[in-house]
């Protein structure tokens, strides 16, 4: 398949009142408990990506969507707990090589925020907390599309460069200060969107 990466920047103004829903996402995101709903939206984003609705949904049931991020949250712990041992054992048993155990370490973080993405996937289908540790699930995506995830992840790489020139730009003044939580909203959705393109790639994905 071949990624539109114009329409993920795009994303966050695909929609009547797209100004609106940017205004409620930026402030819920930097208000602690609240940014959970902020979460749930691009869970439900995704969801609609996933089901060919290419629009940003509504605000509308903002305790569903408050669920929906806690319990990516939750999920998300989960997931990064086999990780944290792996990298706790190591450094108990490097502790005479700081480097390599440095290394490693970053190594397993790295391997860990690329795995998590096909399981945003996972959580996207059905909600549940254990979809962030399916690992079955999402090697057999990974082993059904893995070209169109190296391209995803070269495409990511893009997005974060192009927004986080933006935001370097923005921090120079206090006005441009006040856009970051907002671009930061917006730069979520975006990656959303290119999750969302990815899913359709996958040829055993089970809405």
């Amino acid at each position: 398949m071949s990624f539109d990466f114009v329409k993920a920047l795009k994303a966050p103004l695909n929609v009547n009142g797209w100004f609106v829903k940017l205004l409620i996402g930026g402030i819920l995101l930097c208000v602690p408990i609240a940014n959970f709903i902020v979460i749930g939206y691009c869970v439900k984003y995704l969801k609609k990506l996933i089901n060919k609705e290419d629009s940003l949904p509504d605000y509308g049931d903002l305790g569903g969507l408050f669920v929906s991020g806690f319990k990516f949250f939750v999920g998300s712990i989960v997931y990064m707990i086999p990780f944290g041992l792996i990298i706790f054992i190591l450094s108990m048993l490097l502790t005479k090589a700081p480097v390599a155990a440095g290394f490693l370490t970053l190594l397993i973080e790295l391997v860990a925020g690329i795995l998590i993405l096909p399981m945003i996937i996972n959580f996207a289908l059905d909600e549940k907390i254990l979809s962030m540790v399916n690992f079955e699930n999402a090697f057999n995506f990974l082993k059904n599309s893995i070209k169109d995830f190296l391209f995803m992840l070269l495409y990511i790489v893009l997005l974060y460069v192009v927004y986080f020139f933006i935001i370097f730009v923005c921090s120079i003044t206090l006005v441009g200060v006040i856009l970051i939580p907002f671009l930061a909203y917006a730069m979520s959705l975006s990656l959303y969107n290119l999750l969302g393109q990815y899913a359709h790639s996958m040829p055993n994905l089970k809405n």
